[in-house]
């Protein structure tokens, strides 16, 4: 009975050594898990962050593209005010300079 007894305890106890040898196989393999799992959020954070960076900035080149375009229109209108301006005092000059030449009566 001794020998059946010793048995099973060294048959129990290989079962313990086996389950303690899995569960740190097991723990060691959800501990590499984990790691990856939080060196992959740490990438998606950073392509997040890259992603606002890069929003921030086409917003900024949209609203400098806006700018520029106000501006454009603005001077296009002055330029154009200024050419109707200048035609209409431009021929407003050569008259008076024609009336002042030949004279009121002779125009």
């Amino acid at each position: 009975m001794d020998g059946e007894h010793n048995e099973a305890m060294d048959e129990e106890e290989d079962q313990i050594e086996s389950l303690k040898q899995k569960k740190a196989h097991d723990k060691s393999a959800l501990t590499r898990i984990k790691t990856n799992l939080l060196s992959l959020l740490d990438e998606v954070k950073k392509i997040i962050q890259a992603s606002r960076r890069s929003r921030r900035l086409v917003k900024g080149f949209v609203n400098y593209v806006r700018i520029i375009s106000r501006i454009f229109n603005l001077q296009r209108e002055r330029e154009t005010k200024k050419e109707l301006t200048n035609g209409i005092f431009g021929r407003l000059r050569t008259r008076i300079k024609n009336i002042w030449t030949i004279g009121w009566t002779n125009y």
